[in-house]
């Protein structure tokens, strides 16, 4: 699969508020007595997809985050929409982001993204038996779909040579669940 991951260019910074996400300022009281301001982003729950092929390969994306200004390695991943359950939301991301579906799911958890700032959790499923098929990334998406050997992505990880923290857990939590 080809590369139409492109150029960027990151443009002036400004503070935005969106459906997607509210930031809520709150007072707390310590015990100590003293009150200080927090502020915590709201947004919704998400769910990331390790999906390894029947050659022990893991299929990643390659997508430039404007946010850190460069090209980073991570699953298929995304926000659970309304009225659609973790496991929906794992579905249909594998699908629309790499073109592959899935015959055998299992749910390995959820973890906190960022629970000193951010309300958002992670669902984490495994999924194997893959059909391949084409790609369908949202409108604005530029991905680049890419096998991974499973043993070279956990070697690096452990080199951290992977920003995604959910890319690093699921595949912690599925080598210690004996699944790859």
């Amino acid at each position: 699969m080809g590369s139409n991951i492109g150029n960027w260019e990151i443009g002036k910074k400004k503070v935005v508020y969106n459906k997607r996400f509210r930031v809520v300022e709150y007072a707390v009281k310590k015990p100590s007595g003293k009150t200080d301001v927090y502020n915590q982003v709201e947004s919704p729950d998400a769910c990331v997809v390790l999906a390894l092929t029947e050659d022990k390969e893991t299929v990643v994306i390659k997508q430039f985050r404007p946010t850190f200004g460069k090209i980073m390695t991570g699953l298929p991943a995304g926000w659970i929409e309304e009225g659609e359950t973790p496991a929906e939301c794992a579905k249909r991301e594998l699908k629309e982001e790499t073109g592959y579906s899935a015959n055998h799911w299992e749910y390995l958890g959820e973890f906190a993204v960022a629970p000193g700032l951010q309300t958002t959790k992670f669902h984490i499923f495994f999924a194997r038996g893959l059909q391949e098929g084409e790609p369908q990334p949202d409108e604005g998406e530029f991905l680049e779909v890419v096998k991974l050997p499973v043993e070279q992505a956990l070697k690096d990880a452990k080199k951290g040579l992977y920003d995604y923290s959910s890319f690093v857990l699921a595949l912690l939590l599925a080598r210690h669940g004996g699944l790859i």
